[in-house]
């Protein structure tokens, strides 16, 4: 299995500031682990790089307005990047979606204690606990389905495994290449400029369904 050091080692020799047999010291990997969860977390923003919308599911309480989510959070989960817009409430088997809003949308309502079956959600980004924020308030024992943006795998030690899908490997250590010039006083070489763009234009068509407009594409391929 392919480690956090494996990366950090090619990605080195890759822009050439630690050559073939030669050790990484243990300065260097501690920076180079820095860096590619730095990379791993700003890619957890990314649509075109997520690879997976996941769905939670919770029963709702009457009167409940808002709800906590995160480790230990009401909603105990991995906290949430972003909220899809196809979240839906059910009752009795009978599914209704949900918008999803800003922080606007919400602020503008005139009365957020009014009861009902939840046709908006917003979520107030704050960490390590989000909060949600339902309208109407919830009149009944809904059951959310709330599909989300979970955070990127990100390495506690250099000896995890890499445990994404077929094509990150290739996309993470040329994309690491990238980052790790600068600090070391490098220059990225075009060829690992060029690779690692196309690596993660590989990624894109398997982790949205609908068609990417250029202007997205163009800047995951310029993203570090």
């Amino acid at each position: 299995m392919t480690t956090a050091l494996d990366m950090i080692k090619r990605a080195k020799r890759l822009n050439r500031s630690l050559g073939i047999g030669e050790t990484l010291s243990a300065e260097d990997a501690a920076d180079g682990l820095t860096a590619l969860n730095a990379m791993m977390d700003a890619w957890s923003i990314q649509r075109l790089l997520v690879y997976q919308i996941t769905e939670d599911s919770h029963t709702m309480v009457a009167g409940t307005a808002s709800y906590t989510i995160g480790a230990s959070g009401t909603i105990n989960t991995t906290r949430p990047e972003r909220i899809e817009p196809s979240c839906d409430v059910r009752l009795s088997g009978v599914d209704a979606e949900m918008a999803g809003w800003d922080e606007s949308d919400y602020s503008a309502i005139a009365d957020n204690t009014t009861q009902g079956r939840p046709c908006a959600v917003y979520m107030q980004r704050a960490a390590p606990l989000a909060t949600l924020y339902f309208y109407p308030v919830p009149d009944a024992a809904y059951t959310l389905k709330l599909r989300s943006w979970k955070r990127m795998q990100t390495f506690s030690a250099l000896t995890d495994a890499l445990a994404l899908p077929a094509g990150y490997e290739d996309a993470i250590t040329y994309s690491l290449a990238e980052r790790l010039a600068p600090e070391d006083g490098l220059e990225p070489s075009m060829t690992v400029v060029r690779i690692a763009a196309t690596n993660r234009k590989a990624l894109t068509p398997n982790n949205v369904s609908r068609r990417v407009m250029m202007n997205d594409l163009d800047r995951v391929l310029g993203y570090w």
